[in-house]
């Protein structure tokens, strides 16, 4: 697994499937673990890396959201105290999100040593926005949704490390699972955060992290300008050529299927 940043205050771990991030928070009394995935050879090089930290250290596991991508890894870490929303909570979906993790794993005859089942959570994020303290430290959460139904970031105040989930990646554009008009809020939410100055390292849930806060606000502009072209292409306003904006992205072919998933999305929600 390869380890895309570290520091003494923070480890940004990186899969070689979807290149999806795990971070790692470091405090004087607590860690915490956001997102830990994918395979088991990759959650056992999390797993000892940690092991090498102090041992009387308050143990928290984050999640952002319920992607079967972001859970895959709870239960492989034992004595940690979960963190999720209260949407989280209460998903619907727990048995479509475990088979999917069931199929990833019978495609690629993977074998895993722990149970995969979907997390129990043991700090619920009741309100949309708030702040809660893990170790000696205050954190800011927020809901995001849009993405998906039940997607929350992690502010470090003091650092200003912004954990955002499935928002803001350099390498792919927004994939809608739940609300086109949700996403426009969290977008608008995030460039809040951003703009207020608080935010000296954005950390996707997929690609690279910036600490550059023009990269911030380009990401937060892109999405916006992707979403706005397939509203104005769905409305008959102009058409949007996918197949040239699309090679910007190193990987164009898989990504063409989110975007027809998109499309399908807008035609439900946005009214011509």
């Amino acid at each position: 697994m390869r380890i895309q940043f570290e520091s003494k205050d923070i480890v940004i771990f990186e899969s070689a499937l979807f290149r999806t991030t795990t971070t790692l928070l470091l405090g004087d009394e607590h860690i915490i673990l956001v997102d830990p995935n994918w395979f088991p050879v990759e959650l056992a090089f999390i797993k000892d890396y940690i092991s090498k930290l102090r041992a009387t250290a308050e143990k928290y596991l984050f999640f952002t959201h319920s992607d079967y991508d972001h859970i895959i890894g709870y239960n492989f870490f034992t004595g940690f105290k979960t963190i999720a929303s209260r949407n989280f909570v209460n998903q619907k979906a727990e048995a479509a999100i475990l088979d999917k993790i069931s199929t990833i794993d019978d495609d690629n005859y993977t074998l895993r040593e722990y149970k995969v089942s979907f997390p129990e959570i043991d700090i619920v994020i009741e309100e949309r926005h708030t702040q809660i303290q893990l170790g000696n430290k205050n954190y800011e959460v927020g809901y995001l949704l849009g993405h998906n139904d039940d997607s929350i970031y992690l502010l470090d105040t003091e650092k200003g490390t912004l954990i955002a989930g499935d928002y803001l990646s350099n390498i792919e554009f927004p994939y809608l699972y739940h609300s086109f008009h949700a996403y426009i809020q969290s977008l608008n939410t995030l460039s809040e955060i951003i703009t207020s100055g608080q935010v000296s390292m954005l950390i996707p849930g997929h690609g690279d992290f910036t600490s550059d806060t023009q990269e911030m606000k380009q990401r937060v502009h892109d999405s916006r300008d992707y979403l706005a072209q397939i509203r104005q292409d769905h409305l008959g306003e102009k058409p949007f050529n996918f197949e040239a904006y699309v090679k910007r992205y190193s990987f164009p072919k898989v990504m063409s299927k989110f975007h027809e998933a998109n499309m399908i999305l807008v035609k439900k929600e946005v009214n011509k």
